[in-house]
């Protein structure tokens, strides 16, 4: 093709901006307010409509729910005796362990008490002893003095005549009853039962030709004060202490036996 020297011109590089698409106008208010307004005029689609159920599954629904929340609260309350029957039992463990310990501290002071006192135990032992024997002479004086008499016959039975001195009170009583005795076992001896001044009911006195024997009550209590001061009772209060556990442990396995 052969281009005449008129169609040929020189490029204008000043032209570029052609090769741009022109910019857009910038709206008007009038533009931006109907934009508005038509935005306005387009509804929101309608919310679905609630779902709907029979009368029978909102029964069903309701008698679950019930039964639901009743088991959450048996569940809670087997939780809730639970805890409290731990707290009981805690409770009466650290009961009992205190009353154990208070027990054991009373044993203690109880037992260093009465070894403290083993002294006073002898007094507390004599007492206790010439209260019983004092009620027994007072009741029945005339037993001691002819067991006395008795014992002392089978050495003298070849004693012709035999004096007997007792308190006034006991005088008929233990004449009678002496010569029965002497009936009994057909002795050849005679005792005459006579009144002394100054010895009390229980104190004898029997006499014979080469020799004489006393029954003093005074006397013998000397002799038993001597032999209870002398004794020594505390390795006796140890033993007992020290026994009591093991009969308590014994008495415990005997019951629990039995339990069962």
């Amino acid at each position: 093709m052969h281009m005449s020297h008129a169609q040929i011109k020189r490029f204008d590089f000043g032209s570029l901006t052609d090769f741009f698409a022109p910019a857009e106008p910038e709206p008007t208010p009038e533009e931006v307010q109907e934009a508005q307004q038509r935005a306005e005029e387009q509804e929101a689609p309608p919310p679905p409509p609630p779902p709907t159920f029979s009368e029978a599954e909102l029964e069903e629904a309701k008698n679950e729910a019930f039964e639901a929340g009743k088991q959450a609260g048996f569940h809670e309350e087997a939780k809730r005796q639970e805890s409290e029957s731990k707290q009981r039992e805690i409770a009466i463990d650290a009961a009992c362990r205190t009353i154990a310990m208070e027990v054991v501290q009373i044993h203690a002071g109880y037992r260093q008490a009465m070894l403290n006192q083993s002294q006073a135990l002898s007094a507390l032992v004599l007492q206790c002893a010439r209260r019983v024997a004092g009620d027994a002479v007072a009741e029945q004086p005339v037993s001691g003095i002819e067991t006395m008499v008795l014992q002392c016959l089978d050495a003298l039975h070849s004693q012709p005549k035999i004096q007997l001195f007792v308190h006034e009170s006991l005088v008929d009583i233990l004449q009678d009853r002496l010569n029965l005795r002497l009936k009994q076992q057909k002795s050849d001896c005679t005792i005459t039962v006579e009144a002394k001044a100054g010895l009390e009911p229980g104190d004898a006195k029997l006499q014979w030709e080469n020799g004489s024997a006393m029954r003093d009550q005074a006397a013998i209590w000397q002799q038993i004060d001597t032999i209870i001061n002398q004794q020594n009772f505390a390795p006796m209060i140890e033993e007992s202490f020290d026994a009591a556990p093991e009969q308590e442990e014994t008495s415990s396995e005997s019951e629990g036996e039995n339990n069962e």
